[in-house]
């Protein structure tokens, strides 16, 4: 696989914003935990990563066996790291990575698959994609039990062998960036971290998905979910070309009783991309409105082009 770029992920020891730019390092991966935690990325780290046009994502990372814990752990762990990445600013559709950092066996497999799996529910929730790191068996099952929509495979417990499905590489560790300890990534595919200025599902174009221009306040556009029941995944993308605004989204489960369900969000020219929401199998139908502002807002429902 073609790599797309080079980045960094660290812990305690950060290089500066000079360092990673001198060096070409389009993206750096960096630690939510529980706290406190000196490796745990601050709100000014990563205010100056994005500043700095530096693409920012997140895992997390307890201990490195932490996913050995099962269900429950997922799902408090899972909460946690949603907290701190809000906290943050981190956009909703980017994925938060869950470290299964240790040379899996099979038999600890399903604890860790079920760990992942309710962390994922907690991170769906949310608005966010649910990603794993880990050697390539780790990858391998949790891509096959479906508990993650992306992967980070390390190089270590790997034999030599990538995972096709997995986009995001970490192909060496201990190198030196401005006198900090890092280890080198690389990007082979699509990714969904802050700051990447167009969604990758937008490279995967298929029929089920739609753009759609807001340029008038209080008029209303209804769709179908392109997704629904095709077991397939659909993002709900929004972003802002010039000017300040909200768009309202409401969505129906498409029988008399269901009912809407209405979430308002603020859309801002200088932020990133923002995938608002997920659609998934309990949606029928999309409403959008341009509750206020100026400008050309845009809404794109962009439909995973592959089953879940």
């Amino acid at each position: 696989m073609a790599v797309r770029d080079n980045g960094l992920d660290y812990a305690w020891s950060k290089p500066s914003i000079s360092a990673i730019q001198a060096g070409g390092y389009k993206f750096v991966l960096r630690y939510l935990s529980w706290l406190p935690n000196a490796k745990v990325i601050s709100a000014s780290e990563y205010q100056s990563l994005r500043s700095a046009g530096i693409d920012t994502a997140l895992n997390w990372e307890y201990t490195a066996d932490e996913a050995l814990q099962g269900a429950g752990t997922g799902t408090t762990s899972g909460t946690e790291a949603v907290r701190q990445a809000r906290a943050l600013g981190y956009p909703n559709g980017c994925t938060i990575y869950f470290s299964v950092d240790f040379d899996q066996t099979a038999s600890q497999a399903p604890a860790c698959n079920a760990y992942l799996r309710a962390a994922r529910d907690v991170v769906h929730a949310a608005g966010y994609r649910m990603g794993v790191y880990g050697g390539f068996p780790a990858v391998g099952r949790a891509l096959n039990a479906g508990v993650v929509d992306d992967a980070w495979q390390t190089f270590a417990w790997s034999a030599g062998q990538w995972e096709p499905r997995a986009n995001l590489r970490q192909v060496q560790n201990g190198i030196t960036v401005g006198g900090a300890d890092c280890d080198l990534d690389q990007r082979v595919g699509p990714t969904y971290f802050a700051g990447e200025t167009t969604s990758p599902d937008l490279l995967l174009l298929e029929d089920e998905d739609m753009h759609l221009e807001l340029t008038t306040v209080g008029q209303n556009h209804v769709f179908s979910n392109p997704s629904r029941a095709t077991g397939r995944k659909t993002w709900l993308m929004l972003s802002c070309d010039f000017g300040d605004g909200v768009i309202r989204v409401a969505t129906h489960g498409g029988t008399a009783g269901s009912g809407w369900t209405v979430k308002s969000y603020t859309v801002k020219a200088d932020a990133d991309l923002v995938a608002a929401q997920l659609l998934d199998q309990t949606v029928a139908k999309v409403s959008v409105v341009l509750e206020s502002g100026t400008g050309t807002f845009s809404v794109d429902a962009v439909t995973t082009p592959v089953a879940a």
